[in-house]
């Protein structure tokens, strides 16, 4: 086999390896941002329910019987905690977003070479991947408070309900 030969199967390797990479950090991106939605999703439904319900609850109460508003005080701040949880379930949207921008950025950012294995880390990806990587934990972290505020409100309603007169 021709030294031409060679080469011609090694840049036809090569372009397989980066149509490949390309690929790849196509659908990593299209399921990381599919997936995190579905969550962003999750959290913004249980705590903006909470609180819708809260808010019904507080208003078929005092329509009802002869409990003030001032009586309701208690339950009306468990809103703060669902209100947190639907804030931070926002941030962890903004992050999810940033994140799959940079790992997207990541499979972007790195060489084409031409000898095996065809994709080399430079400067740019590897500061992409990094921030990718903070982001990311910072939406799930983010995600995870935001589950725990929706528990919080839950039992702060809780014991709202359970002092009232």
């Amino acid at each position: 086999m021709s030294d031409q030969n060679q080469y011609e199967r090694n840049m036809r390797a090569a372009e397989r390896a980066h149509d490949l990479a390309n690929d790849l950090g196509m659908r990593m991106n299209e399921a990381s941002a599919r997936d995190a939605q579905e969550a962003i999703k999750i959290a913004l439904l249980i705590n903006g329910g909470a609180a819708v319900a809260i808010l019904a609850f507080i208003a078929g109460i005092v329509g009802r019987t002869n409990i003030s508003l001032s009586d309701l005080r208690s339950v009306a701040h468990s809103l703060f905690w669902f209100a947190g949880g639907i804030v931070l379930a926002g941030i962890t949207a903004a992050c999810a977003y940033v994140a799959n921008s940079l790992y997207s950025a990541n499979q972007f950012e790195q060489d084409r070479i031409w000898e095996h294995p065809y994709l080399r880390h430079n400067e740019r990806s590897r500061r992409a991947f990094r921030w990718a990587r903070f982001f990311n934990w910072l939406g799930f972290i983010l995600a995870w408070i935001s589950l725990a505020l929706f528990i919080g409100g839950v039992f702060a309603t809780a014991h709202a309900l359970s002092v009232l007169k």
